[in-house]
């Protein structure tokens, strides 16, 4: 079921959407009658923040509400060019060189 907040009680159109599978239906059913071998290795945001919480309090550290986001990796760094300090993003080690300063990005 489309939801605005991704559970029942959500509006079915907007901007950021999300999904629920609705209880009972033909969905759910299917899905429990799919061979395990079949099934994605699927593990929901949700579900993880909440294995991390309980992980955090099993260790004796910070509360649930004191733990950090899972860092995200970058792909992209930032070149700037020494005279006009232009600046563009890309891959890292890419040789640049500014076409107004003909100066090589850093």
């Amino acid at each position: 079921m489309p939801s605005t907040t991704g559970k029942s009680g959500g509006k079915i159109v907007g901007k950021a959407m999300s999904d629920y599978p609705i209880e009972n239906s033909v969905f759910l059913k299917a899905l429990d009658k799919m061979p395990d071998r079949l099934k994605f290795p699927f593990i929901s945001t949700e579900a993880e923040a909440r294995y991390i919480q309980i992980s955090v309090q099993g260790a004796g550290s910070p509360s649930p509400t004191q733990v950090a986001p899972a860092s995200i990796k970058k792909n992209k760094v930032k070149y700037t060019c020494p005279d006009c300090l232009t600046n563009v993003w890309g891959k890292a080690e890419l040789n640049i060189v500014c076409a107004d300063c003909s100066q090589e990005f850093i």
